[in-house]
This record gives C-alpha cells, structure tokens and sequence, in this order.
C-alpha cells in the first residue's frame, strides 16, 4: 500500500489540472483596436498561426470558431480548455498547456496578449485572465489529505496486525489486507473513473467520511490489541 501511495503518481488524484479560457479578437473589431490602443500593444511583429505549436494552434482556431462574449467591447469571441494532469497517463482533453501562450494570474499586457497572424489578417489573442480550477475529489492537495486520513492509516493497521495478530487472530490480518487492496483499487481506478464515466468514489459523501473513519479506527484498533497482546505475553513469563 505505501508503494503504491509513492509509486503511482495518479493515486487518488483528480483528472485535470484546470481550465483556461482564450479570447480571441480580429482586426476589424472594436474589442481589437481598443485594446491594442489601450495597452500599447505592439501589432508590427506578429506570430504566424504556422508557427505555433499543434496545440496552441488548435486552441487560436477553437478560439476564433468560439461563443462571443456578450460583456466588453464588440468583437471578442472565446474557448475554455480543460488540461489534464501531468501526471495522468491517458487524457481526454488537452495533455498539457502549449508554452507559446502565458497563463497564470496578475499578467503583464505583454503576457496576456499575443497577436496572432492568420489567413484573414491579425488578431488578438487574450490568456491568463483567470484559471478555473478543477480539484480531485477532496480539495487542491488530494494526495496528501487522503493519504494522511484514510490510506496511511490502514497501511499502518496492516503492519500493526501482521506484527502483533498474525499467529492470534490471522483472520484480521486478512481483512485488514483485503482493505487495503480495496482501497489502493479505488485509489488507483478513481481518475479513470472520472475521466470516462464522471464518477468519482470519493464523491459520495459516506464514502469520503466513513473511509478515513474506518482506517483509523482499524489503526488504533491494531494497536491497542497487539500492545494487549505484548502484555499479555509478558505477564505469562
């Protein structure tokens, strides 16, 4: 179990890294011309859509063909990507954010902005504006939390019996262990689960209380009888 906790970097992870939203504005716009004017922004030494990466060009054309915006200035049309973890080896959306483009929060102009070269002329292309976060399925460090309040614990119950009840009580060292693999089973289908069928184990409220209840309850249960135990064979001397 703790093998697997460090060997298996998708261990009850969730799927994605995240969304980010690209607007995009030609030329001809308002939204264009007003932001160009605005940030100073130099329009003489544009990227050719050609020499983007497959990704981010992917993205600049999803961008173009997207929803328009209905605040702002005319002219602005959107696409919202979804990424997925890095350490994920299957995605269904896009694997990784293209380094052509700058994303994060409290950007520059000349961060945010890049124009772009097309086919129908220039256009402006706006990113960074704000990260939509998509966290597993307890919170932003689901690894850690889940790790310390239900897989450690049972990883340590297991130890704990197979030292203290293996030859007194054999039956809870195969329970314990037949939790242990469940668990490291969830841990490991849970982003795949999600990716494919939108469902996550961790998800259900009863799960997510009563599994980190149960390890360690299972824990200091291990404990205190194999303590008993040491007890008992020391006064029997």
């Amino acid at each position: 179990m703790t093998g697997s906790f460090i060997g298996i970097p998708w261990l009850f992870e969730g799927p994605y890294d995240g969304s980010e939203r690209h607007a995009i504005a030609h030329e001809s716009t308002e939204a264009f011309n007003e932001t160009v004017e605005e940030y100073a922004i130099q329009t003489d030494n544009p990227t050719s859509v050609d020499d983007l990466s497959p990704t981010a060009r992917t993205l600049v054309e999803n961008a173009i063909d997207g929803e328009t915006q209905s605040s702002g200035a005319d002219g602005w049309t959107s696409y919202s990507a979804t990424f997925c973890q890095e350490r994920m080896p299957l995605c269904d959306e896009y694997e990784e954010r293209p380094r052509d483009f700058t994303y994060g929060e409290r950007l520059s102009a000349q961060e945010q902005y890049d124009v772009i070269e097309t086919d129908d002329g220039l256009s402006l292309l706006k990113t960074g504006s704000e990260s939509i976060g998509t966290p597993g399925p307890f919170g932003g460090d689901t690894k850690i939390v889940f790790g310390f309040l239900a897989f450690l614990p049972a990883a340590g119950a297991l130890f704990f019996a197979t030292v203290g009840c293996r030859e007194s009580n054999p039956k809870s060292v195969v329970v314990l262990a037949a939790y242990g693999f469940s668990l490291t089973t969830i841990g490991i289908a849970e982003p795949f689960l999600q990716l494919y069928y939108d469902f996550s184990f961790t998800d259900v409220e009863l799960l997510s209380v009563a599994l980190p209840l149960l390890s360690w309850a299972s824990l200091v249960t291990s404990v205190v009888y194999s303590f008993y135990l040491f007890l008992i064979s020391e006064f029997s001397r």
